[in-house]
């Protein structure tokens, strides 16, 4: 992966916010991240929780930092797809 690409990954309300260097193949997982879109007043990246693996595949593969905010909003969207996969299915 590209060296450049640096940043955090943290949580607001219901979507993860990236804050990253740029990087040309950075831009390029991302815009593949369903929903995700560059906030250009604030400088960053937004993905809906529900391209939670999604972000976070991102994430690892370019060594950004999840903080904590990001890790719950992660676990708890994941706590609610399970949740709801099992109501359907009874």
């Amino acid at each position: 992966m590209d060296e450049r690409a640096s940043g955090r990954v943290t949580a607001e309300q219901d979507k993860f916010v990236l804050f990253t260097r740029y990087s040309e193949e950075l831009v390029e997982h991302l815009r593949r991240v369903p929903g995700a879109r560059w906030d250009g007043h604030r400088k960053c990246w937004l993905a809906p929780c529900s391209s939670y693996r999604e972000t976070l595949a991102v994430a690892r593969a370019f060594a950004l930092a999840v903080d904590g905010l990001a890790s719950a909003l992660a676990q708890a969207t994941s706590a609610s797809v399970a949740q709801s996969r099992a109501t359907t299915s009874d």
